[in-house]
Formats: C-alpha cells, structure tokens, sequence
C-alpha cells in the first residue's frame, strides 16, 4: 500500500472496527508515531490526496495543503495552481493559501461571516459577491471556535458532562488518544414506558404510510422527518451516562463536512491514563467503561452517525427519497424495552443526527 492507501486503511480500522493507533500499530507491524503520521492526512481534502496517490504531486505538497482551516479553500487552490500544468511546490501551495484568506463562499466564511463584520474584520471585496475574501483568517479563526465551543458547552450542560471544549479541525492522530464512554440501557420508569409504547404504535402507522411507493416525495420526507424525531425521543428515554462517566468525560465540538459536528463522551488522555493507574492498582477492580475509539464525526442528538443505534421504538432502515425516489424496503419495529446497539468503534451521533445547515442554532438537539 501506498502512504494514501495506508491512511484510508488505518482510518476504516479505527472508525468500523474501533481499533486504536497501538493496535494498528501492532497489525502492520509499525510504529504508533507512523500510523499517527499517516492520519493526520484526514485534514486534506479527498481529491488532493487522490492527486497525491497518483503521483501528481508529492506527500510534501500534499500536507502543505493542511495548514488552511477549509478543504473547500485547499481544493479551490489546488485547482487555480494546477490548472496550467507544472510542477507544484509545498512553498508555493503554503503561499497561495496564506495570501488566500477565506472565502465568503467557502463552508466556514459563510458561517462566521456577520459575525466577522460585526468585528470589524477586512473583506476583500470582488466582483462577484462568493469571490469577496475574509482577509483576516485568525479573525475567522477565532469566531469559529468560540462559535463551536458555544455549542460543546450547551451540549455539556443539556447532557450533564464534566467539561467542553473546541477544535477547528477534526484531527485523527489527536483524537486517537482519546478514551471513551458509552450511555448505557436503563429501565424506563410507568411514564417513559408509556411514551415508548405511543412512540412504538406510532411508528408502526407511520411505518405503513412509508410503505405506499405512490406517496409524493415531499409527503414521503415529511413522515421521515417524523419518524426522526420519534426514535431519538425513544432513544432517550431507554439511555444514559453513569455518573461516574459523566463526572470524567466530555464534548469536543469540531468543524467537519461544512458544519458543527459534536463528539461526546470522550476521556481526556490525562483521565485515561489516571483510571488506567487506579485499575493496576487494584487488582480486583471492573474494568473501565471507557474504550480509547476515536472520533470520527458528530456526537450527540443531531450528530452525523456513520452507524447509529436503534433502541425500542425504531422505524425502518429508511432514507430521504432523492429525485429519483429511491425506496428502502421498511424493517420491523422494536419491541418496547427492547435496547441494542450497533456501535462499531465509531464516536458519532448517539442519536445519529447531524445539524442541518452552517449556521443553524440547534445544537445537538437542545433547542
């Protein structure tokens, strides 16, 4: 395998079967710094590193692209400097992007724009409006964490976690050393039980309408929508965090895939190492809940999930019709307090939910 393959694998061990750069590390027969080395490739964006596999550029010039905060600002630069052929240089990619600033245009311009302005900070202004630069990229910087960390709190204090904190960029190797804990099933008190079983027969009607394949697609998305929201309030009523986990672990909010993206019970290596230090220590004590799987995306109600969890009071495996009115055959209901869970080493949504749009106020949920 190349240097590219080598990090799609190590990324696929770490997100499907929940593995950790020591394991990996062990697997190939390397060293922990090597595979680490190889997952911050996950900060470029997929047609530079497609460029880089096949020897259009170097792995130099490939990681120069890292050092800007918007894939979206690294492809567009990629394409201006390649466009007329030629060798391309980690300098000059370093150059382009620091003289580039953020487009208004771009993911992240859009997002913190107003309050950019509200700031004072410059805009170069073009032409056309989606080429007007942000020329202080510090400045957007700044507003995009404190913008991501306003979320990690409010996620922090709707779910009980001990801390909250922000990063711009989703990091593989950062995270990796990372611990993690998982909300567990809990009995529904008569009250939940009862809102299970309405969700439950809900469901089930709702269900049936999503089976008519001559239902209009706007009609189609709508029952979807719903049926969203009914199994994330089924899902909450059957799970929780310990309070141990909860007094040791925490949210990170990052950007990632043009929107906040929110990690949750995650360890802080430091606690890890702590709890790690007690068990040894103790030779009769249980094992930790927590389990040192990366993140990979959003966590938390409205996270992106790449493998969500369906406890009681689940729908079927279902999708937004496209255009092209694509159709998933339903599965069955859940019985009621009935609790599984697919997780696979992924720290995603534990509702599988993602926010809609940049800018959009909801947070995991709270609103």
């Amino acid at each position: 395998m190349n240097a590219i393959d080598e990090f799609e694998a190590f990324a696929r061990m770490m997100e499907v079967d929940g593995q950790t750069p020591e394991t990996i590390a062990k697997t190939f027969g390397t060293t922990v710094a090597a595979v680490k080395g190889r997952l911050r490739y996950g900060l470029i964006h997929p047609d530079i590193r497609a460029a880089a596999r096949g020897k259009v550029i170097t792995l130099d010039t490939m990681k120069a692209f890292a050092e800007h905060p918007s894939q979206e600002a690294q492809r567009e630069v990629f394409e201006a400097l390649t466009k007329d052929g030629g060798y391309l240089q980690a300098y000059t990619v370093r150059q382009a992007l620091k003289s580039r600033g953020v487009q208004v245009s771009d993911d992240i311009g859009a997002f913190v724009r107003e309050d950019y302005e509200a700031r004072g900070g410059a805009v170069a202004a073009d032409l056309l409006e989606e080429h007007s630069v942000l020329e202080d990229v510090a400045l957007v910087e700044t507003i995009l964490l404190e913008k991501l960390g306003a979320a990690a709190e409010e996620a922090r204090m709707k779910l009980g976690f001990a801390w909250a904190d922000a990063m711009v960029r989703y990091d593989y190797a950062t995270m990796a050393d990372y611990g993690r804990v998982y909300p567990g099933p809990i009995e529904p008190d008569e009250a939940a039980q009862k809102r299970i079983d309405e969700i439950t027969a809900e469901l089930e009607k709702l269900q049936l309408e999503m089976e008519d394949e001559g239902l209009e697609d706007g009609a189609y998305n709508a029952l979807y929508e719903r049926v969203d929201t009914l199994e994330e309030e089924a899902r909450d009523l059957q799970e929780a965090y310990s309070a141990e986990d909860l007094a040791r672990s925490g949210v990170i909010a990052s950007w990632q895939g043009g929107q906040i993206t929110l990690h949750v019970g995650l360890v802080r290596p430091e606690d890890t190492v702590k709890e790690e230090g007690a068990r040894g220590s103790s030779p009769m004590a249980a094992p930790a809940r927590s389990s040192p799987r990366p993140t990979t995306g959003g966590v938390g109600k409205n996270a992106a999930a790449t493998a969500s969890r369906k406890p009681a009071g689940s729908c079927a495996c279902r999708k937004p019709r496209s255009r092209a009115r694509s159709y998933s055959a339903p599965r069955k209901v859940l019985p009621a307090r009935c609790w599984r869970s697919s997780w696979r080493g992924e720290i995603r949504s534990c509702a599988g939910r993602v926010i809609d749009l940049p800018g959009d106020s909801r947070c995991c949920g709270l609103s």
